[in-house]
């Protein structure tokens, strides 16, 4: 008797672990509605005037994720569509099919070239971070998306 309660004790347990192992991120949810674009690290650094930029602007810089497909605006009159895909046990995050409207500044065109050249991903639901392979990111938050 004792060895049966000991056995589904022990497969009830390696169930509980097979299942609490699984890390993988739930990419939809990460990647779905609007996001603002808060900030960005660029060679390594950070620019203080772009950031005010991007906190201080309403109306732009700001990116709305669907299934597979994203829009927003990176300046006024600019917007940027496309499409995404993610791996949520990877973290790979690319981007295709990128079209822009109207015309960007230098401050736009980096964003534009971050989104483009994305190849992986960080965060969460509520932050997330938009990666290149030298380093280059922007990030998306929720909560200042209803500003």
């Amino acid at each position: 008797m004792k060895f049966i309660i000991h056995s589904s004790s022990f497969v009830i347990i390696a169930m509980l672990l097979l299942v609490a192992c699984n890390r993988d991120d739930d990419t939809k949810a990460i990647f779905s509605g609007k996001f603002k674009i808060s900030s960005y690290r660029y060679n390594n650094g950070y620019d203080n005037e772009s950031i005010k930029k991007l906190n201080h602007s309403k109306e732009v810089y700001w990116l709305e994720f669907d299934q597979s497909s994203f829009h927003g605006v990176l300046a006024e009159g600019t917007t940027i569509s496309g499409s995404w895909t993610a791996d949520g046990g990877s973290r790979v995050f690319l981007t295709g099919n990128i079209s822009v409207t109207g015309g960007l500044d230098q401050f736009g065109e980096m964003i534009r070239g971050i989104i483009t050249g994305a190849t992986r991903y960080s965060g969460d639901e509520n932050v997330a971070n938009i990666i290149k392979e030298d380093g280059t990111y922007i990030t998306l938050d929720k909560k200042f998306s209803t500003i």
